[in-house]
């Protein structure tokens, strides 16, 4: 992946997401700034570019279902990428800036990638993006990193969402891990680039519905979700489970292998679900609509 001069200068900010787990990667929660709107507790070019006095921002913006339908995924929003020219006072010029969208921060010095909290063990990135044909390169490159405590980088991901097209395509990229230990902490980042040249006016890209795999399938979101909630966690013998959407959902339990323990009806009111019956250990919950599709997910502890 091409580094530009803003994902550089993201350190030379000093800004960068923090957060014990990972933000939204529905895209539903958005954040208002004094520049304009960000996905909650994702780091962003725009951020950068106020820092810096920039005269113009907007190369990530949130895309609402009611007014672009096309554009969005799944649920209510979607985060699209864009290109802007703008003047920096720091460096008396006008630049070219394409969205960036980072989960941790980056030491200038080093060029060494510093990420958030993060622990688990995912099989895969998956989620669903939008190129439509612009006939320049521009596409969006992915990059992250899993460390271990101490800062050995355990797996890495480094691929590009370039097959332009009218429609949101999936994408399912393997993480190659080079341990059987849990990451410690995890750097992601998706920017709107081009490898042979500056990004061009025009060109836009969409992300949405970012989830890790694990094993067997089990898909966990990244991020809390502000209308599914299953709590305590760690659970001891009793676990609630709450449905604050319009949508009628089934929440099942299961282990690393994907044999389901638990399924229940999550509707509109607030189930208490006994879980005396689990062995100690970590599962994860899913929760589906009435197509079987799994619109969130996560890992939970039982601790007797």
């Amino acid at each position: 992946m091409k580094k530009t001069i803003f994902t550089f200068l993201l350190a030379v900010a000093g800004l960068g997401a923090s957060a014990q787990t990972l933000p939204n990667g529905n895209m539903e929660n958005w954040t208002a700034t004094s520049y304009g709107e960000t996905p909650t507790g994702w780091f962003t070019a725009d951020s950068l570019l106020a820092f810096l006095g920039a005269s113009a921002t907007g190369t990530i913006v949130r895309v609402d279902v009611a007014i672009e339908p096309t554009n969005v995924h799944g649920g209510n929003h979607a985060v699209g990428f864009k290109t802007i020219k703008t003047y920096l006072p720091v460096f008396a010029d006008t630049v070219t800036a394409g969205g960036v969208m980072l989960l941790g921060n980056i030491d200038f010095m080093t060029e060494n990638y510093i990420g958030i909290p993060f622990s688990g063990h995912p099989t895969a990135l998956t989620g669903y993006y939008k190129l439509p044909a612009n006939g320049v390169g521009d596409y969006i490159a992915v990059y992250g990193e899993f460390k271990a405590t101490g800062g050995a980088i355990m797996a890495t991901i480094e691929e590009g969402l370039n097959v332009e097209g009218p429609n949101y395509q999936s994408f399912n990229f393997p993480i190659s891990w080079n341990s059987s230990a849990n990451a410690d902490s995890i750097v992601l980042s998706f920017e709107l680039t081009n490898d042979t040249a500056d990004n061009h006016m025009g060109v836009e890209a969409f992300l949405d519905d970012l989830a890790f795999s694990y094993p067997s399938g089990i898909k966990e979101n990244l991020g809390a979700s502000s209308y599914l909630k299953c709590y305590p966690n760690p659970a001891r013998n009793v676990l609630y489970v709450e449905n604050t959407s319009k949508e009628a959902l089934t929440m099942s339990i299961m282990d690393v292998s994907g044999k389901e323990y638990l399924r229940t009806a999550a509707g509109a009111q607030k189930t208490q679900l006994d879980v005396s019956g689990l062995s100690n250990g970590v599962y994860f919950y899913q929760f589906r609509n009435n197509k079987g599709e799994t619109v969130y997910g996560g890992k939970i502890t039982i601790a007797h």
